[in-house]
């Protein structure tokens, strides 16, 4: 058997686990990124050879809404009123 074709004969229940794996790591992914205050579509990633350690590093480096908090878009806009 070549290895080139070695893919194509996997049996149903090994494609079914596949699919298994795939879903309930882009759930996984989808809850995380929903606390984090990111979008959930960033979970597509996860399939996409490459593509998903890429974006596994840009959301490491990013910053995220829910634990960074809001962010001003300028110094301007922060409200500095004296207490009295």
């Amino acid at each position: 058997m070549d290895m080139e074709f070695t893919f194509y004969y996997l049996s149903t229940g090994q494609w079914i686990a596949i699919a298994v794996f795939c879903a309930a790591s882009l759930v996984a992914a989808a809850r995380i990124l929903r606390r984090a205050g990111l979008s959930v579509w960033w979970s597509i990633f996860l399939v996409i050879p490459l593509v998903n350690v890429i974006a596994l590093w840009a959301l490491a480096y990013s910053r995220w809404p829910a634990v960074d908090g809001p962010r001003a878009s300028s110094p301007s806009r922060i409200d500095v009123r004296p207490t009295s």
